[in-house]
């Protein structure tokens, strides 16, 4: 089934979920990275995975499978409900995890992102067209978004930013998110001694002009505040 990021969100904050498979995918690489950890993080139980978490790549899945398939057979010794990690970065192909969605196994969840899947990806099609696994795509940043994310950041740290320094951020940064989440680490980094944690444009321009000199004349940034 097609899902929202709420969704996933819903995941994290319960710590458990009743899907076969998540599927994160989509072209904000940055955003598909963060989330799949944090849904790792929340649903595997590392003190209770006696051999560890392990994480399969596309050729375990494509290829020879029987590492897979194994996995997904045995038994999570006092762990309940196993969760396997699947990252497919770089390949669309479906593979043995097209099978595993076929069977009836209620005990096991895969936990699987990707970047690019078509419309025509047959893992794509699998997924959405299941009642039982769920997946949901994180397309590129725009400005509004990213305000947003500079904000909530900085005010997670302790710190408050002005509109201003949001779009000169973006300014000298550019539309990506992990290029902005650099910038504001090391913006914070400059400023964390400062008696007053306010990041102004001035302090943007010192630190970001020389390692960022990237000029981005052409973005229209909003007027209002995003929401």
């Amino acid at each position: 089934m097609k899902g929202k990021h709420q969704d996933i969100q819903s995941i994290i904050r319960s710590k458990e979920t009743p899907f076969k498979a998540v599927v994160l995918y989509g072209p904000n690489s940055f955003v598909v990275a963060d989330i799949y950890k944090k849904l790792c993080k929340s649903l595997i139980d590392e003190e209770k995975e006696i051999f560890g978490s392990r994480e399969f790549d596309s050729k375990e899945i494509t290829g020879d499978a029987d590492g897979f398939h194994n996995e997904t057979q045995s038994i999570n010794f006092g762990a309940g409900k196993k969760y396997i990690r699947i990252n497919i970065t770089g390949s669309e192909a479906g593979g043995a995890i097209l099978n595993f969605l076929k069977i009836e196994q209620d005990d096991v969840t895969l936990i699987l992102k990707a970047d690019t899947l078509s419309p025509r990806s047959s893992l794509r099609k699998a997924v959405e067209s299941s009642d039982s696994s769920i997946i949901v795509p994180f397309y590129e940043d725009d400005a509004g978004s990213l305000i947003s994310f500079i904000q909530n950041k900085t005010k997670q740290n302790d710190f408050s930013i002005t509109r201003e320094s949001c779009n000169e951020i973006i300014s000298l940064s550019g539309l990506d998110r992990g290029r902005i989440n650099n910038s504001i680490e090391s913006l914070m980094l400059y400023l964390e001694s400062a008696k007053n944690r306010e990041i102004k444009v001035e302090d943007v321009r010192l630190v970001l002009f020389d390692t960022n000199p990237v000029s981005y004349t052409h973005l229209t940034l909003p007027t209002t505040p995003y929401v």
